[in-house]
């Protein structure tokens, strides 16, 4: 994931309009947050069902 978020901001203004990646740049730690909380749902999921 952290490969993923320094690839969006190392192509903003090329790839990526600025305004946008300065969005999710402000937004990051919530977005990984959200991102740990699911992958703990998920082996949860998969404990339950396993």
């Amino acid at each position: 994931m952290e490969k993923a978020y320094r690839e969006i901001v190392a192509c903003s203004g090329t790839h990526f309009d600025p305004a946008c990646v300065a969005a999710f740049r402000r937004n990051w730690p919530a977005i990984r947050m959200l991102f740990a909380h699911g992958a703990e749902d998920e082996r949860r999921m998969a404990v339950s069902n396993g």
